[in-house]
């Protein structure tokens, strides 16, 4: 069947999670114990303060990411809606959607899962930076209906307008990943709660979780549409929680369990690389079926159906095969430090690219066949979008655009006047005991 969700633009993101801020344990805190760790809110059986590094991994698999869902839209736009080599690449480019959600919990859960959570303080921070540009971005996307509407004096039309996009997320073809970004916060605390209370049977977590999800885009795919409400939220299912229920908690648990998860990786490269490629054809495979069952291409290439399971598992787990590869090779310098910008930015390229790729795509020249039409309009979308957020990112724009506060400029001139001169703190044996009350109270 046919959903709402059939375009060839279709695709996800991650929304914008904490990775960047440096974390380090309270000062006085135990070391972690060597042995295994007991059940509890830690990752793996390592202490939640080695694990509060800057992901250096995540950053590659964020930013390649990016690159794909760039690459989705732009093979949408420079080839025929049913090309049948176009579509045969937007078929593997659909793994972006599972990544993005793999990768919105797996944040959540890296940042938040061992610490104690003040939930009114999280949904504000959460809801205030997704939020913020979902609702800026909506009317952005909706103003040429909207203005045209209120040129007709057709105010009322507009408000249902306006109102319905921002229910569905369907002001433009990309904003339905913000709506279920937004449920995934509001959900969190039953998440987390769920991870809690089954540790000790994550696998058979992720096993229940994996079969729900194969026999729902079994159901989307080659069952009858249903009426009424279900018919209703069926055609909307890709702006639902319950529609990537499975990549949700497979990055839930991949965080709880990160050090495992991501050792894991790095000492299988050459088998995940391996199983990536088998299911990378059994996709193929799938798609060339059903159109010689006479499916459409793009029908054919629909990213609902149930062999993007085992494609999206596959193709995740080599996205963070090659994060391990680029954390073990990284060094300090002007790569690395251009990795964490992209990552930095790669929301807002999100948020951005779908208003430039049109006017990117009317000055290719109309003779430039794909593939190199889409690699050019991919890489100039790119350039050009990046360029837009890193331009607002130190302007009160930044918000909107990036998903991120203000970057405020670093205070480069030293302070004139005297300088007081520094005085060594006093040891545990020199400190005066008179001080304790007071160094006490001052700590509270």
């Amino acid at each position: 069947m046919t959903t709402a969700t059939s375009s060839p633009v279709r695709a996800a993101t991650e929304a914008p999670d904490a990775l960047h801020r440096p974390r380090t344990a309270p000062a006085g805190a135990e070391a972690a114990p060597t042995g295994p760790a007991e059940p509890g809110p830690l990752i793996g059986s390592t202490a939640a303060a080695s694990r509060r590094a800057h992901l250096h991994d995540v950053d590659l698999v964020r930013l390649l990411t990016f690159v794909a869902v760039v690459g989705v839209h732009t093979t949408g736009g420079t080839n025929p809606f049913q090309s049948v080599g176009g579509n045969a690449a937007l078929m593997l480019l659909h793994f972006t959607r599972e990544a993005f959600f793999f990768l919105t919990t797996f944040v959540l859960f890296h940042t938040h899962y061992d610490r104690p959570l003040a939930l009114g303080r999280f949904w504000r921070r959460r809801f205030l930076l997704v939020g913020v540009p979902y609702v800026v971005w909506t009317v952005a996307y909706a103003s040429p209906v909207l203005v045209r509407q209120l040129a007709d004096g057709q105010i009322s039309a507009s408000a249902r307008t306006l109102g319905y996009d921002l229910i569905t997320g369907d002001a433009w073809y990309h904003m339905y990943f913000l709506l279920v970004t937004l449920q995934v916060y509001l959900l969190y605390p039953l998440l987390a709660r769920l991870v809690r209370r089954t540790a000790g049977y994550h696998w058979q977590l992720l096993a229940g979780s994996a079969l729900l999800q194969i026999a729902t885009l079994a159901e989307v795919r080659y069952g009858r549409p249903w009426p009424g409400v279900a018919g209703i939220l069926e055609q909307h299912c890709h702006e639902l929680f319950a529609m990537y229920q499975f990549w949700l908690v497979a990055g839930a648990l991949a965080a709880v369990h990160g050090d495992r998860f991501r050792d894991w990786m790095s000492r299988h490269i050459v088998l995940t690389m391996l199983s990536a490629a088998l299911a990378a054809g059994a996709a193929e495979l799938c798609y060339t079926i059903a159109r010689h069952h006479g499916q459409a291409p793009f029908d054919a290439a629909s990213v609902f159906q149930p062999i993007m399971v085992p494609w999206g598992v596959t193709s995740i787990m080599a996205l963070f095969a090659l994060g391990a590869i680029w954390e073990h090779k990284r060094r300090p310098g002007r790569l690395d430090s251009l990795m964490r910008r992209g990552s930095e930015l790669s929301f807002g390229i999100y948020l951005v690219h779908p208003a430039i790729l049109p006017g990117v795509l009317a000055l290719l020249p109309r003779t430039l066949p794909p593939p190199w039409s889409t690699l050019s309009a991919m890489s100039a979308t790119l350039f050009l979008s990046a360029a837009v957020v890193a331009l607002c990112r130190p302007t009160p724009l930044s918000l909107a655009v990036s998903g991120r506060p203000r970057r405020r400029p670093r205070r480069t001139g030293a302070k004139t006047g005297p300088k007081r001169p520094s005085v060594p703190a006093p040891t545990a044996s020199t400190r005066p005991r008179s001080l304790a009350p007071a160094i006490r109270s001052s700590d509270q």
